[in-house]
């Protein structure tokens, strides 16, 4: 891994693989490149020429890249488009240069961020990569160089920067050594050319409907929030419950009209704690909205199901439609049902609703015992073909299972 380091002028020729465990509940997945398996440094004027091989599943497996954070910059770099990238018995083709790669977005607080720079990454066959035509190419680029190493910082600016290489250490001319490509010359002088893309961050498009969202104060307790969504736009703010008394009464209502007109919550540099926080509460219900996720925080309320207390003796009930709508989204942040046996009661058809699995959108897992008691659920319909459903990480009647007993 490379973590806010520079990479310059530098190979790999050898073949990597990797493997990562999924057994018993485990999700792992490898990140698997013949140069650097995650990246989250700086990149420029380097190649790879080996194969891959991700012995168990995984999207993580690049030439360059397996997997390209939010601050890597990959810059004027070659791989080879005739390796074998195997994940897991499927051979990619054409060769990926990253397998995973994050892009422009906005956070958790409503910020926006550039994600992976990538530019000028270019494949090429094994043969040229053996070529004194690469050399020659390699060798061009210090003239046009990404990376300002002469003033010791990189080409984007900012608080995710990383340093250049220090004085003492000097950049080689590249040179075809016994067909390899080999950066063994006299060293070169660099001509810096900044190279930072422009990004539009995607802006976050909302689902009509109601949301919440909540983020810790300043007194260490956490504020609730509750957004109404329509046409995408945010078109009305509750504060539900806080712990933060006068200080955040005081400014409630001017951030919340300032956020309703702009239709902006994210925080600026000179926002005080306690509008950061409810900011911040506003921006996790928007991102929700985004995903369509309409849970709510806090245990669930038993009035919710036809009876029951959840125990294995007397389980929670569910006999119609709205009762299991209403246990779908009751699986929240806080609430997985550990512990806890649900029980169908009747036959259900979902016939006439969109139907979100438990969980909302896929975030939260189901931990507790569901007993379909030989009923039957009829009709359950999750998109459709004009419209297929794009906000949900796994869809099904219980997408998300984590350490569960389950009879249906």
């Amino acid at each position: 891994m490379s973590n806010r380091s520079v990479v310059a002028n530098c190979l790999a020729l050898g073949d990597a693989g990797g493997r990562a465990s999924r057994d018993d509940g485990y999700e792992g997945a490898p990140a698997v490149s013949s140069f650097i398996g995650v990246n989250g440094g700086k990149m420029a004027n380097c190649y790879s020429l080996g194969n891959m091989k991700a012995d168990s599943f995984s999207k993580y497996v690049g030439s360059i890249a397996g997997w390209s954070t939010g601050i890597a910059r990959q810059f004027i770099s070659y791989y080879n488009s005739d390796a074998v990238q195997n994940s897991n018995g499927t051979i990619n083709k054409p060769v990926l240069d990253v397998g995973f790669l994050v892009s422009a977005g906005v956070n958790d607080e409503g910020e926006p961020y550039d994600g992976a720079y990538h530019v000028g990454i270019m494949p090429k066959s094994s043969a040229e990569l053996k070529s004194q035509a690469f050399a020659d190419l390699l060798n061009a680029n210090h003239n046009a160089f990404p990376l300002d190493i002469v003033n010791g910082v990189s080409s984007n600016i900012g608080a995710q920067n990383a340093m250049g290489l220090p004085g003492f250490m000097k950049l080689r001319a590249w040179q075809l050594v016994g067909g390899i490509v080999l950066p063994v010359g006299e060293p070169v002088t660099i001509t810096y050319k900044d190279m930072t893309p422009n990004f539009e961050p995607e802006k976050l498009v909302l689902s009509d409907g109601t949301y919440y969202g909540r983020k810790e104060g300043p007194s260490g307790k956490d504020i609730y929030v509750e957004i109404r969504v329509e046409k995408s736009r945010i078109e009305d703010i509750r504060v539900t419950e806080h712990g933060e008394g006068a200080a955040l009464e005081d400014v409630k209502t001017n951030v919340i009209q300032a956020v309703i007109s702009s239709q902006n919550y994210a925080i600026e540099n000179n926002d005080s704690d306690i509008v950061k926080a409810l900011k911040g509460a506003i921006a996790t219900a928007a991102q929700k909205a985004a995903k369509r996720d309409q849970t709510g925080y806090g245990k669930v309320d038993p009035s919710i199901f036809a009876g029951g207390n959840g125990t294995e003796t007397k389980p929670y009930l569910i006999n119609t439609a709205n009762q299991l709508g209403a246990f779908a989204a009751s699986v929240n942040a806080d609430e997985h049902y550990e512990g806890k046996f649900i029980k169908l009661g009747s036959d259900i058809s979902l016939a006439g609703m969109n139907w979100l699995p438990v969980g909302g959108s896929g975030a939260y897992g189901f931990r507790g015992t569901f007993d379909g008691n030989n009923k039957v659920i009829r009709h359950m319909t999750i998109g459709s073909a004009a419209a297929p459903e794009e906000y949900c990480k796994s869809v099904g009647l219980l997408p998300i299972l984590k350490r569960q007993k389950s009879k249906i």
